[in-house]
């Protein structure tokens, strides 16, 4: 799958929703895991990232050693960070749903990676 880039101006769940849950056809995953996937991509960027950050971000969705890989990369600090009141609750279902959560921060470039 080809990355996709958008930011929280011309975000659309809808389409994001429907490349993950292509990804999951091509790969024979059940509805339980599209749902899941869905999810935590909603929660990250609807609740911890766009609420703080309107810059680009690059999504893809891989496979690797019978996970499922979401990546989202983009500019700036790691929000994964930033724990207040308002993330407190999508952090806990991220990490309910996540099997692993990797963050990093290089050179103002943050890769966050959901290994679900």
């Amino acid at each position: 799958m080809d990355e996709l880039v958008f930011n929280k101006n011309n975000f659309n769940i809808k389409e994001l929703n429907s490349i993950i849950e292509q990804f999951c056809n091509d790969n024979s995953m059940n509805k339980e895991k599209v749902l899941n996937l869905q999810l935590v991509a909603e929660e990250f960027l609807s609740n911890i990232l766009f609420p703080n950050f309107d810059k680009d971000v690059s999504f893809l969705v891989s496979l690797s050693e019978g996970n499922v890989i979401l990546s989202f990369e983009y500019e700036g600090v790691n929000f994964m960070n930033k724990i207040n009141e308002q993330t407190i609750l999508s952090l806990k279902i991220l990490r309910n749903k996540a099997k692993e959560i990797i963050s990093d921060t290089k050179d103002n470039k943050t890769n966050i990676k959901f290994v679900v």
